[in-house]
């Protein structure tokens, strides 16, 4: 009778645990925080890239939510707050609820650009018209210290909560831009002129600069504000 074989199971050699290589931390930017103005997109502003021509920048856009507006006969628009009248004055009712819940909109935005690795010193956040009046409200409302603020055609939302914060709060010293139409039928002059005036005596580093034009831009005020965005963001000339 043939005898069976039992076959021996050598046992596999124990290999060293493979160290695995350290992934690179994901490369950051520094980032800039786009508002727009009432009616219009985050899109709508998206040629801001081309036009500031700033290398290393990632920018974002947001949109505003859709809410009625009463300047507008109650019909339902993009807008980060209610608005009563246009052209915007001195001493236009603030919506202070529609205020609040922009900004924190805006200031989480800017919490998901941390979180993902960028310092809050490199967040820079601007806008036009309405979107300028909230970077100036959100930037000197954040918790932290951002790179810049960019106000153009904006004004001063809340001045009293404003002067508060430029008194107190983390971006007391954070540097702004606000720059103005002499001939602005939307947003009246004297409003942008406040916002410098506020932060001048706040002692807040201020650029003012008015150009011959109506609720626009310049093409002199974009270069200028290539120049302030590198300056505030740390970043070289291209």
């Amino acid at each position: 009778r043939a005898r069976s074989r039992s076959l021996a199971v050598t046992p596999a050699p124990t290999l060293p645990t493979p160290t695995l290589p350290t992934l690179p931390t994901p490369t950051t930017m520094p980032t800039v925080i786009w508002l727009h103005g009432l009616g219009d997109s985050g899109a709508g502003w998206s040629h801001l890239r081309s036009e500031l021509r700033i290398g290393g920048v990632d920018y974002i856009f947001p949109d505003a939510p859709v809410q009625p507006v009463s300047c507008n006969g109650g019909m339902s628009m993009p807008s980060w707050m209610d608005l009563d009248d246009i052209p915007v004055k001195l001493g236009l009712r603030d919506d202070a609820e529609g205020l609040e819940k922009s900004t924190a909109m805006i200031h989480a935005e800017i919490d998901k650009v941390v979180a993902k690795g960028t310092p809050a010193e490199k967040v820079l956040v601007g806008g036009f018209s309405q979107g300028g009046a909230m970077a100036v409200r959100a930037v000197y409302s954040y918790k932290a210290k951002l790179a810049g603020c960019v106000c153009f055609s904006g004004w001063a939302a809340q001045e009293a909560k404003l002067k508060g914060w430029l008194e107190t709060g983390a971006n007391k010293a954070t540097p702004a831009m606000v720059v103005h139409g002499t001939i602005d039928e939307v947003v009246k002059p004297e409003c942008g002129l406040k916002v410098a005036e506020l932060l001048e005596k706040a002692g807040t580093p201020v650029q003012t600069m008015t150009y011959q034009m109506g609720h626009s831009t310049h093409p002199a005020q974009m270069k200028q504000t290539a120049e302030f965005v590198k300056a505030c963001l740390g970043l070289g000339e291209d």
